[in-house]
């Protein structure tokens, strides 16, 4: 059996590690990026905490903002936190740009779907857009509106955010 010489080995990692890999690994973030600053558009949006997508949501979200003002319930204690102070981009958003200016990010397509009755596209984000305990980010994105509609967490446990938005977006009780 011929084994390759080391400096060999070393030259093909250095063209797989230089040319190869990132072409294929730094896939384009824009239409990620897109929804996300599109969802940040809209006047009223809110994030129910779910354990899978078909889950019926919950009486409560984990968040809502309406115009510049956020409430969210921190740990599920039932107790909404006003922030008038809203961030002036989608957080999500804004760490993938974040990681973007510090080097190459992946943002992958992962195929299509349905949530819900409509169909979606699914983006799975750049380990570096979540965190070390959140793991990769599923984002499934509503092909007819544009808007994000779920987020999954490949880490932290089952199931993830389901989006709502418009008018059904309500002032938390109970603040």
């Amino acid at each position: 059996m011929i084994f390759p010489s080391r400096v060999a080995v070393r030259l093909m990692n250095f063209v797989l590690c230089a040319f190869v890999l990132p072409a294929v690994a730094q896939a384009d973030c824009s239409a990620a990026l897109d929804a996300l600053a599109k969802s940040w558009q809209q006047a009223r949006l809110a994030q129910y905490d779910v354990t899978s997508p078909e889950e019926a949501l919950p009486s409560k979200p984990a968040m809502v903002r309406i115009g510049k003002t956020i409430w969210t319930d921190t740990g599920g204690a039932g107790r909404s936190y006003r922030s008038d102070d809203a961030p002036a981009e989608n957080p999500l958003a804004f760490s993938i740009k974040r990681q973007a200016a510090k080097g190459p990010v992946n943002c992958e397509p992962a195929g299509n779907g349905t949530y819900r009755g409509q169909p979606v596209v699914k983006y799975k984000l750049d380990p570096s857009a979540g965190s070390n305990t959140t793991g990769r980010i599923t984002l499934w994105v509503s092909k007819t509106s544009g808007l994000p509609v779920y987020q999954e967490y490949e880490k932290t446990y089952l199931g993830g955010y389901a989006w709502v938005y418009g008018d059904t977006v309500k002032e938390p009780s109970g603040k």
